[in-house]
């Protein structure tokens, strides 16, 4: 079963280490690496998380998914477009950010950073490998570490949960 998130988002799930009260690219920079395991089905795989601070104060986020995430073969690595400083989706400010789209690997999705309590959060559907599919997910970073939860609906209404664990190297 292919695990969604973060990705792009995921993406995007190496949010930030602390839950700060001030977000900033550099808050998060680094690499988060771990594992990502469907408890209903018993799947699992690698899963890498890299979080840049740019030039120009913007923010990038690229996420590496092994595995047969949502029952789908492995796909490439993916990568937002850098995140700007300013308000809405696809920004970021001092309380986090929102990423929102399209991904080739998670489908349509919106991921949410909120800086003061390091919860990050977030729902997709259609992954391009699984139509009718939806995702939601819900995780926390505390120090160097993020866990978070993902439910899975697939199409014929069967749920499935999986866990993702990351460590920042």
């Amino acid at each position: 079963m292919r695990f969604a998130v973060l990705p792009a988002v995921a993406a995007l799930l190496a949010a930030g280490a602390n839950a700060a009260a001030t977000f900033t690219p550099k808050t998060l920079a680094g690499t988060w690496s771990g594992t990502w395991t469907n408890q209903t089905f018993g799947s699992s795989g690698p899963a890498t998380v890299v979080a840049k601070s740019l030039a120009g104060n913007k923010l990038l986020f690229s996420v590496d998914f092994r595995g047969g995430v949502f029952g789908c073969s492995s796909v490439p690595p993916e990568s937002t477009h850098p995140l700007p400083r300013g308000p809405g989706p696809n920004h970021w400010n001092a309380a986090g950010f929102t990423i929102k789209g399209k991904s080739k690997d998670f489908g349509t999705l919106t991921i949410t950073y909120r800086a003061g309590s390091g919860n990050l959060t977030g729902s997709g559907a259609n992954p391009p490998c699984a139509q009718g599919l939806t995702w939601s997910m819900i995780g926390a970073f505390v120090g160097s570490k993020f866990s978070g939860k993902v439910k899975i609906k697939l199409a014929s209404g069967q749920t499935a949960i999986s866990d993702i664990s990351l460590t920042r190297g």
